[in-house]
């Protein structure tokens, strides 16, 4: 620019114009003067032309221009003056930019300047004008496609007298038809009042903008297709800053709003999103609320997903995630509901780093809001575990506490805990109390397959037993995961006078898991039902069993009828020649029949009152019996009621049958005899 400026003053001089490089070669008429001036890679050449033949300190018009040693242009400048000398315009182009820039002059004042550029595609051309004090008195810009001419943006500015704007008006284009509108104004001072966008296409929208000193304080837009709204959005902005502190965004299907989107920023001058909510309807009702939470980074930190029916919460997902991930979860809450909002279950679960489970807690509550139980899940690393027919079980379980509550008051705790990275039992214990103080607890420790009880008055042990778990246990993979317990009369006389023994785990049933008879003496086959589902089959079959297999039996001299429950119901025909098969088990185990030890009588289920895959196993002495023979025709006289059918009120006219803890007959453990009263 000082090149420029020092140039026009030399001419008005009246001085001989001279070239600006002294290596210049120049030649000069009475019109004309052209000097070159040659470098290792340009070529600069400078031409004044005169206004009047012979005057050569009337400049009419310098062009300057730059090109490569091959001839390919550079750039050109070229200013023309007025007779009086004063500047007409100047042009810049500058190869490789795509750009022509002309300025125009009024008497040495800028009145306009023009930009033209070129894309692959469009040019555009923009245009600034100025009044003689130099300020801004509007201006235009022009945007079309090169192919054919066709607009595809527009703008029109205007301007206060004070140079201020006043007014943008913005049109966009696609072919023949106009997709954008908008129109902006401001007062004389330059704040904003005023900001429309309307968009045209398959769905119209309407963006309006309120302003206070200048600053948007809230964004309100309206879409609609076929002249219906579809979509509704409110945005404020924080009026120190200007950025967002809300978003609502609400979707509407035939009239009837089907979503809602609340998104929450902070109120930083950074401002980034910390949350989004969003309300899903059917009808008029709210059916889900889904929750997104971000951090300063705009990771995703945590989830939250409700669903409701009818207006009542019916489940509550919450998901934490691992720093720096936004999918792996840390912690997971997952909150069942009773009727009214009533939290029904809360289940916790914690993750280890690698996605593998850590630590697990349940709890229960009733529709008074109570809570009835509370169950603790703590895992360690994985450990592998063949199973049979080649299926691979991992269980990382290393104790388990189970409580139980009555009235929102402790009446029963579970406590097991397992050898690290096995499933081998070293410790569980069962405590009753009531109005929360301790009644008494029993303790059992296992030391690999023996266990000692423990007197829970003393703490002293007062039995033991060296028999192996596997040595009779009736399912090859497995453990007890329910032991034989009773409340005492005096506190309320219920019982659990079996042993549930599953799977490793009672999710894990990818796999038929046989039950063997591993009593060493034979057992006659009293009865067998098989008509209940082997799943869903809630109070089907004699007792709630399900299906189930009633089995006589002579043990160390004393008679006894084992009952496996719950089995799976086996199919009555088949093809296979496996004797194992399920139709061969049905057409093997039938009343009358003998069985021998390790022969099949079942597949495990979770028919009848059952919540999961596992076998009852019942037992009860028939005192009055002296073979199997008396226990056969006292089953028949009684049509099938005895022991196993009959409600439990009615045991006292079976005071010559007793209930037995099945420890006795296993010896699991110290086992104790008792008849329900």
């Amino acid at each position: 620019m000082k090149k420029i400026i020092v140039f026009i003053i030399i001419i008005l001089m009246g001085l001989n114009a001279q070239p600006l490089s002294a290596a210049a070669k120049c030649s000069t008429t009475s019109k004309q003067k052209v000097c070159i001036t040659t470098k290792a890679k340009t070529i600069t050449t400078e031409t004044w032309d005169y206004r009047n033949e012979g005057r050569k300190n009337l400049v009419k018009r310098v062009r300057l221009t730059k090109s490569r040693a091959n001839g390919k242009l550079v750039s050109q400048r070229i200013r023309e003056y007025h007779p009086n000398g004063k500047l007409k315009y100047n042009r810049v182009q500058e190869v490789g930019v795509s750009d022509i820039r002309t300025t125009y002059f009024d008497n040495g004042k800028r009145k306009k300047l023009q930009t033209i550029k070129y894309s692959a595609t469009t040019k555009s051309t923009d245009i600034i004008n100025s009044n003689k004090e130099g300020k801004f008195t509007g201006g235009t810009y022009q945007e079309v496609k090169r192919s054919d001419g066709s607009l595809v943006k527009e703008e029109t500015h205007t301007a206060f007298p004070n140079g201020k704007v006043k007014e943008i008006v913005e049109n966009r284009f696609d072919g023949k038809k106009k997709v954008y509108n908008r129109v902006r104004r401001n007062n004389e001072n330059g704040q904003a009042y005023y900001d429309v966008i309307k968009k045209y296409g398959d769905v119209n929208s309407v963006e309006t903008k309120t302003f206070e000193n200048g600053k948007a304080i809230k964004s309100e837009i309206v879409e609609k297709k076929n002249n219906v709204v579809v979509k509704e959005t409110l945005i404020l902005f924080h009026k120190p800053g200007g950025y967002k502190k809300s978003a609502e965004v609400r979707e509407l299907s035939n009239g009837n709003l089907a979503k809602h989107y609340i998104d929450t920023f902070s109120d930083e001058s950074n401002a980034y999103r910390n949350s989004q909510m969003v309300y899903v309807y059917s009808g008029s009702q709210v059916v889900a609320r889904n929750y997104e939470y971000f951090n300063r980074n705009q990771t995703r930190v945590g989830v939250r997903n409700i669903v409701i029916e009818n207006g009542v919460y019916t489940s509550d997902v919450r998901k934490n995630f691992v720093s720096g991930s936004q999918s792996k979860v840390a912690t997971k809450i997952t909150t069942t509901y009773h009727p009214k909002n009533i939290t029904k279950e809360i289940l916790t679960e914690n993750f280890n780093a690698d996605g593998t489970l850590s630590s697990k807690n349940v709890e229960s509550f009733n529709e008074s809001k109570k809570r009835t139980q509370n169950m603790n899940f703590f895992y360690n690393s994985k450990q592998q575990l063949r199973l049979q027919k080649g299926y691979t079980y991992t269980d990382t379980r290393y104790s388990y506490i189970h409580n139980e509550y009555k009235n929102g008051v402790i009446v029963m705790e579970d406590k097991t805990v397992f050898k690290a990275d096995t499933i081998t039992k070293v410790l569980y214990e069962r405590a009753f109390f009531r109005n929360g103080n301790l009644v008494f607890r029993n303790t059992y420790n296992f030391d690999g397959g023996n266990i000692t009880t423990i007197d829970s008055n003393t703490g002293v042990a007062i039995a033991s037993t060296t028999t192996k778990l596997a040595s009779m246990f009736p399912i090859t993979y497995g453990t007890i995961t329910s032991p034989a317990w009773f409340y005492p009369q005096s506190f309320g006389g219920n019982w659990h006078p079996a042993i549930d023994v599953a799977p490793f785990s009672l999710k894990d049933v990818g796999f038929a898991q046989n039950l063997k008879w591993t009593f060493a003496n034979n057992g006659v086959v009293l009865s067998r039902h098989n008509g209940c589902s082997t799943t869903n089959s809630y109070g089907c079959g004699p007792g709630s069993f399900g299906n189930h297999v009633l089995i006589a039996v002579e043990h160390e001299g004393d008679f006894y009828t084992v009952l496996f429950g719950h089995m799976s119901k086996l199919k009555t025909t088949g093809t296979s020649s496996d004797a194992n098969a399920p139709h061969k088990i049905f057409e093997r185990i039938k009343p009358g029949v003998t069985i021998k030890q390790n022969d099949i009588i079942g597949i495990v289920g979770s028919s009848g009152n059952s919540s999961g895959y596992h076998t009852h196993i019942q037992i009860q002495q028939h005192t009055y019996a002296s073979s199997l023979e008396d226990i056969k025709a006292r089953f028949k006289e009684e049509n099938s009621n005895i022991l196993f059918n009959v409600a439990y009120s009615d045991l006292s006219n079976y005071k010559d049958i007793l209930t037995v803890n099945p420890d006795v007959i296993f010896n699991l453990r110290y086992a104790q005899t008792w008849s329900k009263k």
